[in-house]
């Protein structure tokens, strides 16, 4: 499992970045007046502008897109993958195999609709278990970039006030695009079963980014154009995800309809007038004889007997929901 760069960490870094770049003002820090900008409350006004930076690389919780990933893939499992539910199906298929007559052939029709019905929620529910892998890897990288541009920027400001320096004022950032061709590459088959690999963190592509100038303002303006080109690359990506896989998807789903399809017909259901032994009956006995006549009778029997029930039953029973005859 990836881990991801926590909001108290981002928070922790902005808060250092902001010091540091207070810091290379140090000539008229507790003289604003020096400031060519002119008095200022600049260094709370920094910490909070770097703190907000850091906010806007939050825009997802990584940890709550793994659980929703997780709670739709034990929804895609159980629709189309689930062992017990395919072994109740070749079970099904097995018993009707020496069943035949009108209602076996309508009863075996709607076991292949049931089975393609739940191949398309899965296909659907796959593509946007793919949004929420690639809004994962957005997520994961956005907040690791900023912190790798936040370190840069110390660096760069350790390197203006004159301290040594821990590391080089380069960020090495990810290219936010190759999480759209990684997710574009994923096969579907792995994401419904690989829950885990899926979510480790994708080596993308890195760009370089110099964090350094020959005064303070220069790394300030340094800091802000990287800033604003993560924040853009990564709006892009998720603009893009959202439209292809989310606004995409109900948008077909709305054009083109779900096949839901209508009842079986009332000559499959045992308690109704319609049915016969004839429309659903097995072959394995061979000829059935005089069983399907007596098999007739005897339901009739009961239709009636449940008839002659219902008339016995009075307005008191049906408000008291005695029998299957309604509530108060």
């Amino acid at each position: 499992m990836a881990s991801w760069v926590t909001d108290d960490e981002l928070y922790g870094a902005a808060e250092r970045c902001a010091t540091k770049m207070i810091e290379m003002y140090h000539d008229w820090v507790g003289n604003p007046d020096k400031h060519p900008k002119g008095p200022t409350n600049l260094p709370k006004t920094l910490i909070d502008s770097l703190r907000l930076d850091a906010e806007d690389f939050m825009f997802f919780d990584p940890q709550k897109l793994v659980e929703e990933y997780d709670r739709v893939r034990n929804i895609a499992t159980a629709i189309g993958d689930n062992p017990d539910l395919a072994g109740d199906f070749a079970e099904t298929d097995a018993h009707l195999v020496n069943w035949t007559g009108d209602a076996a052939t309508e009863f075996k029709r709607r076991l292949g609709m049931i089975k393609e019905y739940a191949e398309l929620q899965q296909t659907n529910i796959g593509e946007g278990m793919r949004a929420l892998l690639m809004l994962a890897q957005l997520a994961m990288h956005a907040r690791s970039d900023y912190l790798e541009l936040v370190e840069a920027t110390i660096a760069a400001a350790e390197h203006e006030i004159g301290e040594q320096s821990k590391r080089a004022a380069i960020a090495a950032l990810s290219v936010a695009s190759e999480i759209v061709d990684w997710g574009l590459n994923l096969d579907p088959k792995k994401i419904m079963t690989d829950s885990v690999g899926m979510l480790a963190k994708v080596g993308t592509a890195i760009a370089q980014y110099e964090i350094e100038g020959d005064d303070a303002d220069v790394v300030v303006d340094h800091y802000l154009q990287a800033k604003n080109h993560l924040l853009d690359s990564n709006r892009n990506v998720l603009e893009w995800v959202a439209k292809q896989f989310l606004e995409q998807r109900v948008d077909e789903a709305v054009e083109r309809g779900q096949p839901l399809r209508k009842p079986l017909p009332v000559y499959c259901q045992v308690d109704s007038p319609d049915f016969r032994y004839e429309n659903f009956q097995s072959t394995r006995g061979g000829d059935p004889g005089p069983i399907a006549p007596t098999v007739e009778e005897e339901r009739q029997k009961c239709i009636e007997e449940k008839k002659e029930q219902e008339q016995r039953d009075s307005e008191i029973d049906r408000r008291l929901n005695h029998g299957d005859k309604g509530v108060v």
